[in-house]
């Protein structure tokens, strides 16, 4: 199992631990450079403008002697979701013990708030297996696409499912050899998988 963590010499995935760090930052946790909170927004894969960079600005450009210091730590299991963050929270999505889950963590603490989890093989071919779509934010809702074809949109409050699809199942569209990875995407009032 896969551990997430804000420690850089924690034994995870090097690319979550970093990505928690930049999260915790952005969501608007009291940062370890003494910085205000204030409410920030990741809400997709590679944030608001699909391109991976920040619109943050005031950035502490020194480090603390002492280093950066860990706000907390969850499991989460395996894959390669990023995360998405809007009001205070964090989304992202792993596998454990048979069962892919979307969580929904408070971005301060790493409490959970809630989460769906469903019956998913691992899929490890070539790979550590696990989800690879990064949960999408828009307004209330929460769009994520699971490594088997399972798509959701849950209302981000409380976790509650809106609807859900099957892409194999229903929409008739092949599984590929690492799965589904598309993270879902929002134009107009279109949802792009």
């Amino acid at each position: 199992m896969q551990r997430i963590s804000s420690s850089f010499h924690a034994p995870v995935f090097r690319l979550r631990a970093g990505l928690l760090i930049s999260a915790l930052l952005v969501a608007g946790s009291v940062s370890v450079f003494g910085q205000q909170k204030a409410e920030r927004t990741w809400p997709n894969w590679m944030g608001p403008g699909y391109d991976g960079v920040s619109r943050e600005s005031a950035w502490s450009t020194a480090w603390p002697d002492d280093g950066l210091k860990q706000l907390w730590t969850t499991e989460i299991g395996t894959g390669f979701s990023s995360l998405s963050i809007a009001d205070g929270r964090i989304f992202t999505m792993g596998h454990a013990a048979g069962r892919e889950t979307v969580w929904c963590l408070n971005a301060d603490t790493g409490a959970l708030l809630w989460k769906h989890d469903y019956p998913e093989v691992l899929n490890d071919h070539l790979y550590e297996g696990g989800p690879g779509a990064t949960p999408t934010i828009d307004g209330e809702f929460l769009y994520t696409l699971g490594v088997g074809g399972r798509l959701f949109c849950f209302r981000r409050s409380d976790g509650s499912i809106v609807w859900q699809k099957s892409l194999q199942d229903e929409l008739g569209l092949p599984m590929h050899e690492w799965g589904y990875n598309s993270s879902p995407r929002i134009l107009g009032d279109q949802l792009l998988i």
